[in-house]
C-alpha cells in the first residue's frame, strides 16, 4: 500500500471518528437539560430570574450551533410583572476544525425580537439596580488565580462571521420624571469580525419621546485590536432626521461623522476629528478623555455664523414666550468631571447683538469653572474678560471683569434694547461678583464698581440745550418757538464711575462736557424694578438762542437743577428754571441797588 493511500486513510478516518463523536453530541446530549442550570448560575450570579420558554436545539449545517428559543429576565420585585428583558430567539455557530489550533471562529450571531423596558420609579430606584438582598458570592481562588499579574489574556485569532440584531426594541421610562422613551425597531449589524482588522457595522434606530420622533442611520466601520484593549471606530457617519411641532419648521436635519477610539488598558477615549451640521450650522473640533473616577475632558470646538435670532423665529408660535423663572440654579453637575477645551465662533447673533471672532477658553477643576480669557469683536471694537463660577456650594458664586474698549455704543445699545439712547465710542470696564445664577440673584446678589466714558457722541431721546429754551421761555412768558434740531444733546465726552450693591448702581461723579452746556451731578438706578433717579446740575457755557435769535444771557454760568426720575425706559426730564431765573433776578436787583448806593453815598 503506497504511502499516499495511507495518508488517504488516516485522514479519512480522522474525519469519520469526528464526525461519529458529532453525532453522538448532538444525538445523545440534549442542552435543554442544561436549562436549570442555566438559570440557577444567572440567579446566583446576578440575583435575577431568568425564563427559558422556548427549546435550547442544535444546529449543524453550514456548522455546529445552538438556537436559543425564547427567554426573558423578569423585573425585580416592586416593579410590574413584565420582562426586563426578553428575546425571541437566539441563535450561534461554531466552527470546530479551528479550535485545533486555537482559533475561534463563529458564525454569524443572530438575535432576532430583543425587547428591553428600562424603568425608574417615583422613588428613584430603577430595575436595573442590583436586587434587594443581593450578595454575590465569588470564589477568591477563581479570582486571583491567572490574574495576579494583571496581564491581558490574549485570543490568537478569533473570527466571528457577523452579528445582527434585527427588530429589537428598547423602552425607558421614568416615572419620577414622567417620560417615556421607545427605540423600535432598532436593528444592527457587524460585518466578519477579525481581530485587528477593519469591520464594517451599521445601526438604525427610530426613537420616539413623545414630543419628538427621531430617525437615526450610522454606519461606518471599527477595528479591535487582538488584545482587546484598543477599539477604534473609523468615518463613523451618522444622519439623524428628528420631527416634532416643537422644533424649527418642525422639522431638524443632524449630519455627524467622527474617527474616534477607547483605549481600556489607559483608560482613554477620544475623538480624533468630529463634524457636525444642523440648522445650517457647520461645527469641527476633537476631543479627548481620561476615563478615572473624575473624568478629565479636553476639547476644541469651531463653528462658522450662528444665527440663534433665525432659529428662534422658525419655532412654533408657543414656542417663542420666554420662560417663567423655574428658581434657583444649581451648578452641582460641575464637580462630577474636570474639563479644559476651546470654543471659537466666527460670529453669534442673539436678541439683536451681534458678535464676531469669539475665542472662549474653558477649564474646570474641582467644581469651579474658569474663563480665563475670553476674547471678540463687538461693533468695531474689542471686549476682553475674565470669569469664574464656583459651583461647589448650593447656591453658586461667580466673578466677573471685563473692558470694552472702541465700541460703537449707538448700533450695539440700539441692537440690544431696540432704542438709541446713546451714540459715541464707548469703554467700559466691569469688576462684579455675586451669588446664585438665576436673574432675580443675579440682579439682588451682585457686588462691584465699574467706569465709563463716551467720547464724540450724543444723548439720545432728550435735548438739553432746547429743554433749557423752551423752559427759559416759558417762565418768561414768551411765545415757544418750534425747532427742527434733533432730539439729542451732544457732548465731546461723557464719563462717570459706578458701585453696585443690593440691587443698586450709584454714580457720584457723573459729568458731559459739550460746547454748550456741562453737566454734572449724581444718582442711582435700581435693577431690581428697573428705575432711575438722578440730581444733575446744568450749566450753560455757550451761546443760546432765544426769542427772534437774541442770545439768553441771564442763564449764562449759572447751575440750572436737571432731575431724571422713573422708569428706565421712559424717565421723566425736568429742569427747576422758575427757582433759578428768581434767584438770578433777586441777584441782580441786588447788585444793581449796591451799585446805586455806592453811587449816592460814594
Amino acid at each position: 500500500m503506497s504511502m499516499k493511500k495511507i495518508v488517504f486513510i488516516g485522514i479519512g478516518s480522522f474525519i469519520g471518528l469526528l464526525l461519529a463523536a458529532t453525532a453522538y453530541i448532538l444525538l445523545v446530549i440534549d442542552p435543554n437539560e442544561y436549562k436549570s442550570e442555566i438559570i440557577s448560575q444567572v440567579k446566583t450570579n446576578t440575583g435575577r430570574e431568568v425564563q427559558i420558554d422556548g427549546d435550547i436545539s442544535w444546529r449543524i449545517f453550514p456548522n455546529i450551533g445552538v438556537t436559543l428559543g425564547q427567554t426573558r429576565i423578569n423585573n425585580p420585585e416592586g416593579f410590574p410583572e413584565v420582562a426586563l428583558l426578553e428575546l425571541e430567539a437566539a441563535q450561534v455557530d461554531l466552527a470546530f476544525f479551528p479550535l485545533l489550533s486555537k482559533r475561534i471562529e463563529i458564525g454569524t450571531i443572530s438575535i432576532q425580537g430583543l425587547s428591553v423596558a428600562i424603568m425608574t420609579r417615583a422613588d428613584g430606584v430603577s430595575n436595573l439596580d442590583t436586587p434587594a438582598g443581593f450578595k454575590h458570592e465569588t470564589d477568591s481562588s477563581s479570582e486571583t488565580s491567572g490574574a495576579s499579574s494583571g496581564a491581558v489574556q490574549k485570543i490568537e485569532d478569533l473570527v466571528i462571521d457577523g452579528i445582527e440584531v434585527s427588530d429589537a426594541t428598547i423602552v425607558i421610562e421614568d416615572l419620577k420624571a414622567k417620560t417615556k422613551q421607545v427605540l423600535s425597531p432598532i436593528n444592527f449589524s457587524l460585518g466578519k469580525l477579525k481581530l485587528g482588522e477593519v469591520v464594517p457595522l451599521s445601526l438604525s434606530i427610530i426613537a420616539d419621546t413623545g414630543d419628538v420622533t427621531a430617525t437615526i442611520k450610522s454606519s461606518g466601520e471599527i477595528r479591535i485590536s487582538t488584545n482587546l484593549t484598543h477599539f477604534e471606530l473609523i468615518d463613523l457617519t451618522t444622519e439623524i432626521s428628528l420631527s416634532g411641532d416643537s422644533l424649527p419648521d418642525k422639522q431638524v436635519d443632524i449630519k455627524h461623522q467622527m474617527s474616534g477610539y477607547f483605549d481600556a488598558s489607559k483608560q482613554e477615549a477620544g475623538l480624533d476629528t468630529m463634524t457636525l451640521s444642523l440648522l445650517d450650522m457647520e461645527f469641527n473640533g476633537k476631543m479627548k478623555a481620561k476615563l478615572t473616577t473624575k473624568p478629565r475632558i479636553e476639547f476644541e470646538l469651531k463653528t462658522g455664523a450662528i444665527d440663534v435670532d433665525s432659529i428662534l423665529s422658525r419655532l412654533p408660535e408657543g414656542e417663542k414666550q420666554e420662560k417663567t423663572e423655574s428658581g434657583p440654579v444649581t451648578m452641582s453637575w460641575m464637580n462630577s468631571f474636570n474639563m479644559k477645551g476651546l470654543l471659537a465662533a466666527d460670529s453669534i447673533e442673539v436678541s439683536n447683538l451681534t458678535v464676531s471672532d469669539i475665542q472662549l477658553p474653558i477649564e474646570l477643576n474641582n467644581g469651579v469653572l474658569t474663563i480665563p480669557n475670553l476674547s471678540a469683536d463687538l461693533y468695531e471694537g474689542k471686549i476682553v474678560a475674565n470669569a469664574n463660577i464656583n459651583g461647589r456650594t448650593s447656591m453658586p458664586t461667580y466673578s466677573l471683569k471685563t473692558d470694552v474698549s472702541n465700541v460703537q455704543a449707538l448700533p450695539l445699545i440700539k441692537d440690544m434694547t431696540e432704542k438709541e439712547l446713546v451714540s459715541g465710542v464707548a469703554k467700559i470696564s466691569l469688576d462684579i461678583n455675586g451669588k446664585g445664577l438665576d436673574d432675580q440673584s443675579i440682579r439682588k446678589n451682585s457686588t462691584g464698581s465699574g467706569s465709563f466714558s463716551f467720547t464724540d457722541g450724543a444723548i439720545h431721546g432728550v435735548n438739553v440745550a432746547e429743554l433749557i429754551r423752551t423752559t427759559y421761555a416759558k417762565v418768561k412768558g414768551q411765545t415757544i418757538e418750534a425747532t427742527d434740531g434733533p432730539l439729542q444733546t451732544d457732548f465731546a465726552s461723557f464719563t462717570g464711575s459706578f458701585n453696585l450693591g443690593n440691587g443698586v448702581v450709584k454714580n457720584s461723579d457723573l459729568k458731559l462736557l459739550s460746547p454748550l452746556l456741562r453737566v454734572s451731578g449724581n444718582g442711582s438706578a435700581n435693577i431690581i424694578n428697573e428705575t432711575v433717579n438722578y440730581n444733575l446740575q446744568t450749566a450753560v457755557v455757550g451761546t443760546l438762542e432765544g426769542q427772534g435769535g437774541k442770545p439768553i444771557t441771564d442763564l449764562k454760568n449759572i447751575s440750572i437743577p436737571l432731575k431724571i426720575r422713573g422708569a428706565m425706559t421712559e424717565p421723566d426730564i425736568s429742569l427747576d428754571m422758575d427757582r433759578i431765573l428768581k434767584d438770578s433776578f433777586k441777584k441782580k436787583a441786588k447788585d444793581k441797588l449796591k451799585d446805586k448806593l455806592k453811587d449816592i453815598f460814594g
